[in-house]
């Protein structure tokens, strides 16, 4: 590049060359910055002239990729236009490093020229030849990162340039903790070391610790107690009089706590570094921000919540905000009732739901399955509350597969904008959200690795972008993962988009193929280095080998640079490796016998300062192909299977692949087909319908098939098959053959059987083998080649046009031997009992003779409505009885039995007329027991319920007679087996009588049961009382008869009597069974009698004399004053002795409220529910006996519930019990 005079002047101490700009060193720019001191527009134009200068020979000396070429078009269209043309051409990829660099690069210039001092005079001819020296290009250390300028033109003899055998090692280091860095230094003579930080000088002792031990090569510097302000790149410069080199490390300090967030101080230079920035945006505009998240609305995180698995809630609440954890499970519990209702209106079920998952091959799929109630119904996809297309082929971002009431949605080639929440809807319905995160979502190459080229010993970049953060990206190197070391750097952008390599001081062993890879994209790029390779006649190739082969590495040399050594992946390699070294005058070979999957490497020889290299790649075989093999069921067609092409052949032309399937519960594959390279689909016609298989495809080339890509289970539509015919009888047995009967099958696909298979196993194994390898086209069929003595069992499968059905069961065990004689027929065939679902029969063993023992036996029904004998039971019966199980109620059926043994069945005994299934006939009777009584006696209102326990069967008819006439309707009449009961709720004086009780069963035998139902109330008062004299010195007491004697009612009297002398009344005479009593009396006193009907439930009202009963005395009159007789005041108002108490009944229950009341006049009682009137309630009725009150429901219901009250009136007031009455429902 032509030099600017304007710019010669202004830069007195650099100087240009082909090689890019050279900068003055530190030691130059201390002795010669700011010695000159021109117009200030010079010096304004000079500050901006150094920063493009920097930004030139930063990206010169960086390499980036792609930068020869952009130079060279650019150089052409920038000089016509007379314009900065190096700075328009800067890639946006070489910014990141230049700015890095050039702020390094200014801050030790600034900083070395605001110390200066001296006299401000133009250069002198001595500075501008040292200038020109100090122009020569930096030396190469044997240290990557190292920087060496040699100051003088020739280097005495044992002397040398400062140079770094240690340089400092980066750290991390937490807040508190102090730093130490190291460098070993060596030089001739003895160079001063300076260290250095970009934010100023390291002067404060106390933070500062600067050290070096006497006579020893190490310093150190140490950092105490760090604080976030440290965090810093740190200079560590070594100066003597032929040069200096420089080297820099950086510290970073993990700040905790609030520190974190806290603003920090601006760090010196900051305005150059906006300065910078503002160059930057003016020539290449920035990255645009990335696309903020979208936030998901509430009512999508509900619908993401109710198709979540239960462990997935606590996740879903703490991304989205939700505290209130119990709030949402009620929440979440109303809307599933709110969905299953809108559901419901589409579906009959949902069931095997999963999420979205991203497969390795970078593909998002959910599923789901589903039972429409209408087949036509519309299913829409949303992503985000939009509704999005799909299709139904590979063919589109969005499709469905849809296999049965299987449905399958795949998300192809993903992008971070593909994130969200994702909906599958029936017509107007929700049945299924789930979400995809953006963090699961693969990252993709946007701009991928350009090939970098540099000069040896150069610093060579690879820069790659991906589309999101991939912090498991891994550098490779000729398919190698890279180990990172100082030659190696490896930078990320805070976004995490950017990754960028560094290869320091790249040779020409670092020539290959670099690659970044994320896990499912690579990015891979070439490192050209460029190097002499003229001393070489023939350089080592890129050689191919197999596993196990034996390797040859050769290069020719054009003349002799000694022995020369041999490296693999820059390591020595030697005899104890296992290869031969072979040397023929100028051509060296490296020998490999037996290759190894390690010892595909890169290889370098190396004679004298010349080297050549080559790869041995190792032949493999190729990848799988690509998934998912997609598996569509043709229906007639056969299975249709889709694939992609392999990503990787191995080296290798793809000459076929090979289809292979495999029937589930089998281990083996069975090769299918075999379709040509260029094919990616194949159909297999030859699957079995109503079976599962798995399949998958291998790709095959010259090395042989690769590992395959394997597909789910996938179950064939299936047609109707055939059912499984019945278990194989034995119909005869030899030693040669065995001859099989066996029944048609039943069910769908059973109409058209085409023939059956036969399969045989000996007892005890579970292997079956096929008999025939045709199918038999009758129901019978003699199995030859037989072992003669060994025992099999035999099975049968009915074979139809969608192929064959499912085995039936076996056959009972066989021996291969010649026949017994078949026993004879069974005897005294009897039934024993019967149901209305068994019949129960017995018989005994026929009679035997020579070898005709009967070893088991055969029961067959057969019923009134069909003519085909079937068993009873599985195999045979071994003792002589059996219930015959499971028969239609009140059926008929015939029945026999056959016995067997080994050499068939034996002749079959019947019964000589039908069986129904029913219980036996027992005839109709009575069982009592001694507590039943011939007279039931009640009171007046009470419940009367009578249970007759009887034995019949079958069940009688029962008929209830009163006095020899039908019930009247108000009495209620069951009966259960067994119990028939009379129920009377509540009795009256009618219902007193003779009841009668008569069973009658179908065969007309009859039995009868009588007792006597006696009602009765309190008997009513006697009649009048007449007294007579029949016997001097008695009276007789003669009084009518209580009416209730008339009616028929038991009762007796008694008689009290009270004299003048006696005031109170005293019994004189009880239980009197007639209506006069006689009893003796004295002379001279007057007498009272009192007469008084009882029963069993009470007395009546007294029936008193209406003048007294006196003889006089036969002696002098004398007058005699009786004392007056008072009655006395009985009279008070109602008061209850016992009140009502709450009742808690379940339904149908009778329910008795019962109070006890006390007054004078007798009070009167009325009944309230809820304060209304029960009089008029027709299904209730109360009783009052002596003042104890009863409300009787007989049955209770739901609608009874509420409040009762018993009201006691008399004339001098009242009186209130109240109780609560809760009938409950039955319990499940």
């Amino acid at each position: 590049m032509p030099q600017d005079p304007s710019i010669s002047g202004l830069l007195p101490s650099w100087s240009f060359s082909p090689g890019g700009l050279a900068l003055p060193s530190l030691g130059q720019r201390r002795r010669r910055w700011g010695e000159w001191e021109g117009p200030k527009e010079q010096q304004g134009a000079c500050h901006d002239l150094h920063l493009f200068l920097l930004c030139l020979s930063t990206a010169r000396q960086l390499r980036v990729p792609g930068s020869r070429q952009q130079l060279q078009r650019g150089r052409k269209e920038s000089e016509e236009a007379g314009g900065w043309w190096a700075l328009q051409i800067i890639p946006e990829v070489a910014w990141h490093w230049i700015l890095e660099h050039l702020r390094l690069l200014l801050l030790c210039f600034l900083t070395e020229s605001s110390g200066s001092k001296g006299d401000q005079s133009p250069p002198s001819e001595e500075q501008e030849e040292a200038g020109t020296m100090a122009g020569k290009p930096a030396k190469k250390s044997s240290i990557p990162g190292v920087s060496i300028w040699q100051l003088v033109d020739e280097i005495p003899e044992g002397c040398s340039t400062p140079d770094f055998k240690q340089k400092p090692v980066t750290q991390a280091l937490p807040e508190g903790k102090n730093a130490i860095f190291r460098a070993v230094v060596c030089g001739e003579p003895r160079p001063e070391v300076h260290w250095q930080s970009t934010k100023g000088d390291l002067s404060d002792s106390s933070k500062y610790q600067i050290s070096s031990a006497p006579g020893s090569m190490e310093h150190v510097l140490q950092i105490n107690k760090l604080t976030g302000e440290d965090s810093d790149l740190y200079l560590c410069t070594a100066v003597n009089a032929y040069g200096e080199a420089t080297c820099s490390v950086r510290l970073t300090v993990i700040e905790v706590g609030f520190r974190k967030n806290r603003k920090r101080q601006k760090e010196p230079q900051e305005d150059l570094r906006k300065e910078l920035t503002n160059f930057r945006k003016m020539l290449k505009k920035r990255t645009p921000p990335p696309v903020p998240e979208k936030k998901m609305e509430p009512e999508q995180v509900w619908q993401l919540l109710m198709t979540a698995d239960r462990k997935d809630y606590e996740k879903i609440c703490m991304q989205y905000g939700i505290v209130d954890f119990r709030g949402m499970l009620r929440k979440l519990q109303e809307m599933k009732k709110e969905r299953e209702d809108r559901m419901a209106q589409y579906v009959n079920a949902i069931t095997n739901l999963r999420h979205v998952r991203v497969t390795k091959e970078g593909v998002a799929t959910f599923d789901l399955e589903l039972d429409l109630k209408d087949l036509e119904s519309k299913i829409y996809l949303y992503k985000d509350g939009e509704m999005i297309p799909y299709g139904f082929d590979n063919q589109t971002k969005h499709c469905l597969r849809r296999l049965g009431k299987r449905y399958h949605f795949l998300i192809q080639d993903l992008q971070p904008e593909d994130a969200g929440l994702y909906q599958v809807m029936v017509e107007d319905a929700v049945v299924f959200s789930t979400q995809l995160e953006a963090n699961t979502i693969p990252p993709r190459v946007v701009v991928p690795l350009a090939e970098a080229r540099c000069e040896e010993q150069g610093d060579a970049v690879f820069e790659c972008i991906l589309s999101n953060p991939c912090p498991n990206a891994t550098w490779h190197f000729q398919h190698r993962k890279l180990r990172l070391s100082d030659k190696y750097e490896v930078f990320v952008s805070p976004d995490g988009l950017t990754h960028r390599l560094v290869v320091k001081g790249a040779s020409c062993s670092d020539m290959g193929l670099y690659s970044l890879n994320t896990g499912l994209h690579t990015s891979s790029a070439w490192l050209v280095v460029e190097g002499s390779v003229d001393h070489f006649a023939q350089g080592l190739v890129d050689t191919e080998v197999h596993l196990g082969e034996a390797a040859v590495l050769s290069c020719a040399l054009t003349s002799d640079l000694g022995p020369g050594t041999w490296s693999k992946d820059g390591v020595k390699i030697t005899a104890h490796d296992g290869v031969i070294f072979e040397q023929d005058g100028l051509t060296h070979r490296l020998i490999l016998t037996h290759v190894e999957g390690t010892q595909a490497e890169r290889y370098t020889f190396v004679g004298g300062r010349q080297h050549t290299e080559a790869s041995l790649i190792m032949q493999d075989k190729p990848q799988p192909p690509q998934g998912p093999l997609e598996v569509q069921d043709c229906h007639r067609a056969g299975v249709c299977l889709r694939w992609r092409p392999p990503r990787d052949d191995g080296g290798q032309a793809i000459q076929h692949y090979v289809v292979e399937r495999k029937q589930a519960g089998r281990s083996t594959w069975l090769k299918v087909g075999e379709p040509p390279p260029d094919s990616t689909s194949f159909t297999d016609a030859s699957v079995e319908q109503g079976r599962k298989y798995t399949f998958r495809v291998r790709t095959v080339t010259s090395e042989g098939a690769g590992d395959a890509l394997e597909s789910e289970e996938v179950l064939v539509a299936p047609k109707a098959p055939p059912g499984p015919p019945s278990a194989p009888d034995i119909f005869s047995a030899s030693s040669q053959s065995i001859t099989l009967t066996w029944a048609a099958p039943r069910g769908p696909g059973s109409a058209h059987i085409l023939g059956y298979l036969v399969e045989k196993r000996k007892k005890g194994s579970n292997t079956w083998m096929a008999v025939s390898k045709q199918p038999v086209s009758e129901r019978r069929c003699t199995v030859m080649g037989l072992r003669q003595g060994c025992q099999y069992e035999f099975r049968v499968m009915a074979v139809s046009s969608s192929g064959p059905g499912e085995p039936g069961p076996p056959s009972d065990a066989v021996f291969a031997r010649d026949p017994m004689r078949p026993p004879g027929p069974v005897r005294d065939l009897r039934v024993t009992d019967t149901s209305n679902s068994s019949i129960t029969l017995s018989w005994n063993w026929p009679d035997t003779q020579v070898d005709d023992e009967a070893q088991g036996f055969i029961v067959e029904l057969c019923g009134s409505d069909s003519l085909q004998w079937s068993p009873c039971h599985m195999g045979t019966v071994q003792g002589t009885t059996f219930t015959a199980k499971g028969l239609r109620p009140q059926e008929g059926y015939s029945v026999r039995v056959t016995a067997v043994n080994e050499g068939g069945r034996g002749q079959a005994t019947s019964l000589d007329s039908g069986v129904h299934a029913m219980p036996a006939a027992v005839c109709p009777k009575f069982v009592m027991d001694s507590s039943a009584k011939d007279t039931v006696m009640v009171r007046v209102g009470d419940s009367i319920r009578v249970p007759v326990s009887f034995e019949a069967a079958p069940l009688p008819e029962v008929t209830w007679l009163k006095d020899g006439l039908p019930l009247p309707q108000r009495i209620v009449t069951t009966v259960k087996e067994g119990l028939a009961q009379l129920l009377i709720p509540a009795a009256s004086l009618s219902d007193r009588g003779r009841y009668t009780v008569m069973l009658r069963s179908p065969q007309g035998k009859e039995a009868a049961y009588s007792f006597r139902v006696s009602v009765a109330a309190c008997p009513q008062a006697p009649g009048p009382i007449f007294l007579q004299e029949n016997v001097p010195g008695t009276v007789t007491a003669q009084w009518e008869p209580s009416p209730d004697e008339a009616q028929g009612i038991p009762l007796y009297y008694t008689v009290l009597m009270r004299s003048s002398s006696h005031g109170s009344w005293r019994e004189v005479a009880d239980r009197v069974h007639t209506n006069r009593f006689t009893l003796g009396v004295l002379p001279g006193h007057e007498y009272h009698f009192r007469v008084l009907a009882k029963n069993e439930l009470g007395t009546s009202e007294p029936s008193d004399t209406s003048q007294p009963w006196c003889i006089p005395r036969q002696r002098e009159r004398f007058t005699v004053k009786a004392p007056a007789h008072r009655e006395p005041d009985l009279s008070r108002k109602p008061r209850f002795l016992v009140g009502l108490r709450a009742h808690l009944l379940p339904q149908g229950c009778e329910c008795r409220m019962t109070c006890a009341v006390q007054g004078s006049p007798r009070p009167h009682v009325t009944w309230l529910k809820n304060d209304r009137s029960l009089d008029k309630i027709p299904g209730l009725y109360s009783t009052d006996m002596l003042g104890v009150c009863s409300l009787v429901i007989p049955s209770v219901t739901l609608q009874d519930s509420g409040e009762y009250k018993a009201v006691a009136k008399n004339p001098l007031g009242q009186a209130v019990s109240t109780a609560t009455l809760i009938v409950t429902e039955y319990s499940s």
